[in-house]
């Protein structure tokens, strides 16, 4: 993992649980190109990745995590950024090849105020990302309050554009999907109903961007809250028509003061989740 002068440092980031078939295809490509670092965070992986990556794979930097049944995304790219120090991060998953000269492509993109996605941007490469650290870490990185599948991809790219980023594309065909099944998709999450889980976490979503807009940014509690709140509201079919959330309690004058704001869903409309992984 060579250097190059004068270029933007990057540090490619992947996670793998229950993917390691397809992770021998993917990790050797990011290997043998000039990334400044390369991550894999085994998330409790039952086919062992962590060790398969670190026999075959000299360089490779591997994060474990122990006794996590249940994949979670976010968490999961979260801990493979705190693992590394380059400058620019690379999240992409376990599914998605890299063409060889994908960096020389992308590199001269990488600029302050910018981050770069595929485009055309197919729906199974929606996690592919390239992102500065700074504004990785000024919007928190991935909100973790997202479970199961969908929509933490989408999250991270509103939080990149609320703070004024801008997308730029490079050319889709450098990243390629290996073709899977939905049930290989989901078979390691809680809730394996694709559908079910991306229209919660999309609810969750359309609301918590509703919620920013208003009082600006929240804190972890109140997402927890709001997304609690979601989930007991949300099936695969129906969704309640309205929502309370609750924001913040407190005093004034001796008086005890609540602050919640009310959601009519019925103007959201269906969320359409497109994630892939």
């Amino acid at each position: 993992m060579a250097d190059l002068a004068g270029a933007p440092r990057i540090a490619a980031v992947t996670t793998c649980k229950g993917r390691l078939e397809h992770l021998k295809q993917t990790l050797p490509r990011l290997m043998a190109l000039p990334f400044d670092e390369v991550v894999v965070v085994d998330y409790d992986c039952p086919q062992g990745s962590g060790d398969w990556a670190e026999a075959n794979c000299p360089g490779v930097r591997v994060v474990r995590v122990t006794e996590a049944p249940s994949f979670h995304c976010a968490r999961a790219r979260n801990l493979g950024a705190a693992a590394t120090r380059a400058p620019w991060l690379l999240f992409i998953d376990a599914d998605v090849l890299v063409e060889p000269d994908v960096l020389s492509v992308v590199r001269p993109l990488l600029r302050p105020g910018k981050f770069s996605r595929a485009a055309p941007l197919a729906k199974e490469c929606w996690g592919t990302i390239f992102v500065s650290r700074a504004d990785f870490d000024a919007v928190g990185g991935y909100d973790e309050v997202f479970r199961n599948w969908g929509g933490e991809d989408d999250d991270l790219v509103w939080s990149l554009k609320r703070i004024g980023r801008r997308e730029v594309g490079f050319p889709g065909a450098l990243v390629e999907p290996i073709p899977h099944s939905d049930a290989l998709r989901t078979q390691h999450y809680a809730d394996q109903d694709r559908f079910g889980s991306g229209r919660r976490n999309g609810v969750y979503s359309l609301i918590k961007q509703a919620v920013v807009r208003q009082v600006g940014a929240i804190d972890l509690a109140t997402r927890q809250r709001l997304y609690d709140t979601v989930s007991q509201g949300v099936g695969r079919e129906a969704v309640v028509e309205s929502f309370v959330v609750p924001l913040a309690s407190g005093s004034l004058y001796g008086v005890a003061v609540e602050t919640s704001l009310r959601f009519d869903l019925t103007q959201f409309g269906d969320p359409d989740i497109e994630s892939g992984g």
